[in-house]
């Protein structure tokens, strides 16, 4: 009896208690890392001397004190001022994004590499924009924010594309195919006729806002296969796209 009274009550493997008992388990080491890597952000007193400082060069010497002082001593040589602060926090970012998806639990990643998909999305604009425009790639490669999941390599390959149709195959391949150019018949034909006039349009502007609404698309989709943090990721994704 006090046998069967033990079984009767005890919880079952897949009920409640265990989700719950489990999610510290697979959270707890990301979580702590998080922390790690928040705390070696810009301090308060650190953004005042920013905010106090009368020039960019000036602006420089602080975060030159501060983790982002390999990316300015790397650009230097290239950029000064402005350019040179918003590239190397652009270079920190990526960083900081790809650190974040080496700690995140396997079965979150694909939602946070949707949300960072937007990146992929600035990326792709700012390769077929200088194509268009005839810059060489290696020009505009310091401006990519690779903190999405399309490499240099990929997106230089794509710059390079002999046609509109093999640029097409290859947005398709990197960003995962027919499902991210569209969720219905509809949106994929106009992002494919968007793509393939890429080099003879009058303007790029119309495929420029397609891969805006794309990125956002993907990361929507991300967030409805979430069961724990779907709704509060969806939320953060609404507040983006406005």
């Amino acid at each position: 009896m006090a046998s069967a009274t033990t079984a009767k009550s005890r919880p079952k493997s897949g009920g409640l208690l265990s989700r719950l008992s489990f999610r510290p388990l697979v959270y707890g080491y990301a979580n702590a890392r998080v922390h790690g890597l928040y705390s070696r952000l810009l301090d308060a007193d650190e953004m005042k001397a920013l905010l106090a400082a009368p020039t960019f060069d000036a602006m420089v010497e602080v975060l030159e004190r501060t983790q982002y002082k390999d990316e300015l001593v790397a650009l230097s040589l290239r950029f000064k001022g402005d350019d040179l602060i918003e590239l190397a926090v652009s270079r920190r970012f990526a960083y900081f994004a790809a650190q974040l998806l080496k700690v995140c639990p396997s079965a979150d990643r694909p939602t946070l590499q949707a949300l960072l998909g937007r990146w992929d999305a600035h990326n792709l604009k700012v390769v077929l924009l200088a194509r268009r425009q005839k810059e060489p790639f290696e020009k505009v490669a310091p401006y990519l924010v690779l903190a999405g999941s399309l490499k240099e390599s990929e997106l230089q390959e794509i710059y390079s594309a002999p046609n509109s149709e093999e640029i097409l195959h290859l947005v398709r391949i990197a960003m995962g195919g027919d499902a991210a150019s569209g969720s219905s018949v509809g949106e994929t034909e106009r992002f494919r006729k968007l793509v393939m006039q890429a080099d003879t349009a009058p303007s790029l502007q119309p495929l420029m806002d397609e891969l805006d609404r794309m990125a956002y698309r993907m990361a929507a989709s991300a967030a409805s296969s979430c069961t724990a943090d779907g709704g509060e990721v969806r939320r953060l994704v609404q507040r983006a796209a406005d």
